[in-house]
Formats: structure tokens, C-alpha cells, sequence
């Protein structure tokens, strides 16, 4: 494949200059390797290696001299975080900037389905999309079952002893190239031919004609408009001679197939970067990851400068999917086991945000805060302690999207505590507003038809207006205590008024049960963390593993929780292989599990790695902790004045 670029392009005096505008350093003979090919390869590189970098070099030289004006460069990533962090670092050159526009595209595996396939699909078909999204879906669907007229299918399901909803609310469309029509996949509970899998279709087609729909949807959409236009896939080829997926570990097998069926065989350059060690979904989550990453013959990429090498020497022993030892070349690195018992399992991340204090400076800390990290927030029914991120911090089980009434007061109490930690909360809010906008729309659709709620930036700001009424009411759920019943029932007549002036929704009002599951007023199960912080110290910000990949942390706490079963703890699983008790390649595929988890959570602090394990099963390994530099820190019983 010829690409639209000077021979010299990838010339290492091309490359030592415009890493130099940059402020790059390229000093290993794997970063060269990966820059000057031009052919389609694969690239495994070890967390903090650089990559993200090394991609917007590559780019940047590549886009200084290529020549093309109809042909352009597609670069797609798993998730929005990572796309974004890609368009800033390309944009920091001149050459880099001309990637954001025209012919070229960055963007999302899924926003490239949409935009290019499935959209022009629908639109076709005179289908308004109002939300692709797996929860909103799963939300309107279950509210169909519910209350449609689907009694073949709820008697069906209901013997199914409450998994039944499940089948309906995760349903998606395949393509069937034979009939050339989107259908519903079959469950085991029924076949295609009966009349409660007609239902079920029934209620998806619905769906379908509101346009509301789930990711998979979009891809069993891009499958049948490749279908219906052949033509189609030589012309994306011709648009995009040269591909790049970065996070290609994250590419699930259906994103794979499509992409591959693009722009694979010899199409197209196709590159594709990752980290197989980072990929953490697993077969139960109904995920599988992309098959063919990384090829044996991938370029390697071993060498990390976000951490040193204590931190790299954990890493290592924790890599579950392809081994690799990684070289920590960054700052040197502080372990700590946290042990805790039932008394001072509240104590945990106050104790941490004080050792932060003390091993890092202030002046890091205040632009990134220490992180704590756990495998989940959803405690379920596991009657194991601790189980969750929630036996630590007891606020953060009131997540809305966990709940099943109330779903705005809870996402209130999230923006609250996240304000309360420096974080922007008026967005998140804002967007839980959005979609309940969404939800009522849906629940009368014969009714009213909405104009969807604009971005929080666009509402107007001018005293009497509807925008500036609505920053009225949303200052008021930030800061005002619902505790009590009484304040929310106040604040929340002040909504309809102003929110039917911007989009109509409350022309008729909400049904009782779009009632009870949003507009609610729920008791906290646990009282909001009001941690009075000495000065200087920090506050933690808590998220989950898997929300964490591609962050780079100050400092990293990671919480023991119940592992996906709820029958053992995870980081117990996970201690004898950090410490060399135990090979990883001999583990068992629940433990690899917990060391797939483990090893995206070890691998974001530059500074200060800890682990927090209840301290009856941290007794047996402290000598071994002790040998091998960790420090072990037991959690206070008493209140830590964090």
C-alpha cells in the first residue's frame, strides 16, 4: 500500500525534530521501529510507555507531508477519554492540527460506526435517533414488558425465576444476510417460531421505530448497510489508506470483524496499539476481546516511564495475558499494605489520603489527588467483608444507575460529594436531568414531542430566562441538604416550569412509575462523608478499576473486594503472585482474573502504590511484604482526622 506522504517522512532526522517540537524524547530502537513503519503491524506497549505519545508523533509527521486532499487518516479509540487525549496531542503541531478536519477522522470505534454506517442507515428509514445507550434502553424496554400488552412472554419469563427481565432489557439485533433483515437473537428460554419470542421482537422493533437503541445495535446496523451497499466498504477503503486503532485491546469481537472486513487483508495500513495485559472484561460480561491482538510478531514495547522499578516489579508478575517483564525507568516508587479489620475498615482511605501527604508533594497532590480503586461498587449478595467499594465508603452505594426509585436524588447526592471533592458536578447532573427529559418523552409517546434538553454550557445565563432558572434550581440541588423529605419536595415543583419552556416534557405529567423511579425522595442508607480534612491534606477521589484505564495517578490505593463470584476476596488471589509465592502462569482463571483487574490498578500511580487487605489474611505474607520493601500500615480503629 502506497500512502499520500513524502519517502521521507518517517526519516530519523524527521523524527528527532518533531519530537523535539513536541517534547519528546525517543530513545529506544522499539519507539524507532514503530515510527518509521508504514506497513500494517501490531504494537504491545506496556502502561506508561509512552504510547499515547508515540502515536501523535507518528501522526504528526505523517500529516506534515501527506499530499492527499479526498484521502485521510482514520484514528480510533475504545472510549472518549482516549480519543480526545489523541486530537489534543496531535493538535499541539501545526501538521498534527490539519488531522482534525477533513478528509481525515479521529473519533471512537463507535462514533465511526455511527457517523459512517449506521446513521445514514436510519436516516434512511426515517428513523430519529433519541439515544443509543445499553441503560437507557435496558430502562424503556423493561417499562414495555411491564405494562404492554406481552402476556405470552411475561408468563414465559416469569418462570424463569426473576432472570427473565434480563432477556428483554439486554436484547439486541444481529443481521441475518440470508433475509437481509435485523432480527432479535433468540434466547434459550424460547425459540424463534413461538409467540413470546414474536413479543419480545415486538417490543425491540418498538424501540427500533422510537429510535431508541443499544451499541450493538449500531453494529448489527453497519452490518446490513454494508450489505445493502456493497460499494460502500471499497469507498471507505479508498477514504482511509492508513488505519489506526489505538486500545485495540479493548476492541470487542464484533467491532473486530467489522473493522477487519473494512479495512483488513491487505486493504489498507492497518496499525493497531494496546495493552492485551489491560484487557479486563471476561466472558460472563458477555464481552470477548478482539482475537487477533497482538500478533506474535508485534513490535514490543516494555519499558515504562510513568513508575520505577518497584512498582514495574509488581506489574510484571501480573501479567495475565501475555508476559512481559516491565522496565520501570520513572521515579522511584513507595509500596504500602493497608491492613484493616471490621473496626477500621472506615479508617482506610483517610489513612491513605494522610500517607499520600507525606510521601508526595502538596503542590503534586493539589493537581492530582491520590485515587483509590476497587473491582466494584455494587456490593450484590455476596455475604463476604468487605465486598465492595461501598465497605469503605459507605456514600457511594447510592449510585443512580443502581437504584430502582429515586434516581435523581441520587445522582444529587453523587454531585454533592464529587463537588465537595473539587470535582465538576453541575455536568454530571445536568446530564441526569437530560435523560430524564429522555425517559418522559418515552413514557407518553403519543403525547408531546420534546425538543432534546441542550449542553449545560448553552443555557442562557440572562435573569428571567428559562436557562438561567434552571442554574437557579441546579445551584439549589448542589448545595441544599436533603436529608429530610421536606427540602426535596420543595426544590423539585421548581423544575417542570422551566424545563417545559426549554423542551416541553412535562406537557402532561410523568407516570407514577417513571414517578417513583426518578422523582423520589429515597433515606441515605449511610450518612454522606463529611470528612473534616486537616489543611493540606487531599481528599481522594474513588472510582472503580475499570473506570481508571489510561489515567496516570500521583498515588494509587487499591480496596480488597469480593471477586466477581462474591466467593473469595480478590486481592488475596492476587498478593502471592505479586510477591512470587505463586507463578501467574499456573493460576487458576478465577485468580488471573483478579490479576488482570489488579494489574490495570497497580500500574497508574508514578509515586506511591498501595494495597488495603483485611489483616487476617495479610498475616501470613508480612514478613514476605517486609523483604520485599513493602511497608505494612495497619488502619486506626478510631476516627482518622484526615
Amino acid at each position: 500500500m502506497i500512502l499520500p506522504i513524502h519517502p521521507q517522512a518517517l526519516s530519523d532526522e524527521r523524527i528527532d525534530r518533531m519530537a523535539s517540537e513536541l517534547g519528546l524524547r525517543v530513545t529506544l530502537p522499539e519507539q524507532r521501529e514503530f515510527l518509521r513503519d508504514t506497513a500494517s503491524l501490531h504494537l504491545q506497549a506496556a502502561p506508561g510507555s509512552g504510547k499515547t505519545s508515540l502515536v501523535a508523533l507518528k501522526l504528526a509527521l505523517m500529516a506534515e507531508t501527506w499530499t492527499s486532499r479526498t484521502q485521510g487518516i482514520c484514528v480510533l479509540s475504545h472510549t472518549n477519554i482516549a480519543t480526545e487525549e489523541i486530537r489534543q496531542r496531535v493538535a499541539v503541531s501545526s501538521s498534527g492540527r490539519r488531522l482534525l478536519n477533513h478528509p481525515h477522522f479521529i473519533g471512537t470505534i463507535q462514533t465511526f460506526v455511527h457517523t459512517f454506517l449506521a446513521l445514514p442507515n436510519l436516516r434512511s428509514r426515517g428513523v430519529e435517533v433519541q439515544a443509543v445507550d445499553d441503560d437507557m434502553y435496558a430502562a424503556h424496554a423493561a417499562r414495555f414488558y411491564q405494562y404492554g400488552s406481552y402476556h405470552t412472554l411475561r408468563g414465559s419469563l416469569g418462570r424463569l425465576y426473576g432472570k427473565g427481565l434480563g432477556i428483554v432489557t439486554e436484547s439486541t439485533y444481529v443481521f441475518d444476510s440470508a433475509s437481509g433483515q435485523l432480527r432479535v437473537v433468540p434466547p434459550s428460554a424460547f425459540g424463534a417460531h413461538t409467540e413470546s419470542y414474536k413479543q419480545l421482537s415486538s417490543i425491540k422493533d418498538s424501540l427500533y421505530r422510537r429510535g431508541v437503541l443499544t451499541y450493538k445495535d449500531m453494529f448489527a446496523i453497519a452490518d446490513q448497510t454494508l450489505h445493502e451497499s456493497p460499494l460502500l466498504a471499497a469507498a471507505m477503503r479508498f477514504r482511509f489508506p492508513f488505519v489506526l486503532i489505538d486500545e485495540m485491546q479493548d476492541t470487542e469481537q464484533t467491532q473486530e470483524d467489522l473493522l477487519l472486513r473494512l479495512f483488513g487483508e491487505g486493504h489498507c495500513v492497518l496499525q493497531c496499539v494496546g495493552d492485551i495485559n489491560q484487557y479486563i472484561y471476561t466472558s460472563d460480561t458477555g464481552e470477548a476481546a478482539a482475537a487477533h491482538f497482538p500478533a506474535e510478531a508485534a513490535v514490543d514495547l516494555p519499558v515504562s516511564q510513568r513508575f520505577g522499578p518497584e512498582i514495574g516489579e509488581v506489574a510484571s508478575r501480573l501479567t495475565a495475558r501475555r508476559r512481559q517483564t516491565i522496565r520501570g525507568v520513572g521515579p522511584e516508587g513507595t509500596l504500602v499494605m493497608i491492613t484493616f479489620n471490621e473496626a477500621s475498615a472506615l479508617n482506610v482511605i483517610p489513612a491513605f489520603e494522610l500517607l499520600a501527604s507525606d510521601h508526595i508533594p502538596q503542590e503534586v497532590l493539589r493537581d492530582d489527588p491520590p485515587r483509590v480503586l476497587g473491582a466494584r461498587v455494587d456490593p450484590g449478595q455476596s455475604k463476604l467483608f468487605p465486598k465492595s467499594i461501598t465497605c469503605y465508603a459507605p456514600e457511594h452505594a447510592a449510585h443512580p444507575a443502581r437504584v430502582s426509585r429515586g434516581r435523581l436524588i441520587a445522582a444529587v447526592r453523587l454531585a454533592q460529594l464529587a463537588q465537595a471533592s473539587g470535582a465538576r458536578a453541575a455536568s454530571a447532573l445536568w446530564d441526569t436531568l437530560r435523560e430524564l427529559s429522555r425517559t418522559i418523552t418515552m413514557d407518553h409517546p403519543e403525547g408531546h414531542t420534546a425538543t432534546p434538553l441542550p449542553a449545560l454550557s448553552r443555557l442562557d445565563r440572562t435573569p428571567g430566562q428559562a436557562g438561567h432558572k434552571v442554574r437557579t434550581v441546579l445551584h439549589k440541588l448542589l448545595t441544599l441538604d436533603f436529608t429530610d423529605a421536606e427540602p426535596w419536595y420543595t426544590v423539585l415543583p421548581e423544575l417542570p416550569g422551566p424545563l417545559t419552556e426549554l423542551t416541553g416534557i412535562f406537557h402532561g405529567s410523568p407516570s407514577e412509575a417513571v414517578r417513583a423511579e426518578w422523582l423520589t425522595h429515597t433515606p441515605l442508607s449511610a450518612p454522606l462523608d463529611r470528612v473534616q480534612r486537616a489543611p493540606g491534606i487531599v481528599p481522594a477521589k474513588i472510582g472503580t478499576i475499570a473506570g481508571s484505564k489510561g489515567e496516570t495517578h500521583s498515588a494509587t490505593l487499591l480496596l480488597e473486594c469480593a471477586n466477581r463470584a462474591g466467593q473469595k476476596h480478590d486481592l488475596a488471589s492476587v498478593l502471592p503472585l505479586i510477591l512470587g509465592s505463586t507463578d501467574i502462569g499456573s493460576a487458576s482463571a478465577s485468580d488471573r482474573q483478579a490479576a488482570q483487574l489488579a494489574f490495570v490498578a497497580v500500574t497508574r500511580p508514578r509515586y506511591l502504590l498501595a494495597l488495603a487487605m483485611h489483616e487476617d489474611r495479610v498475616a501470613m505474607h508480612r514478613e514476605a511484604l517486609q523483604t520485599a520493601g513493602w511497608l505494612v500500615l495497619p488502619a486506626p480503629n478510631s476516627p482518622v482526622s484526615a
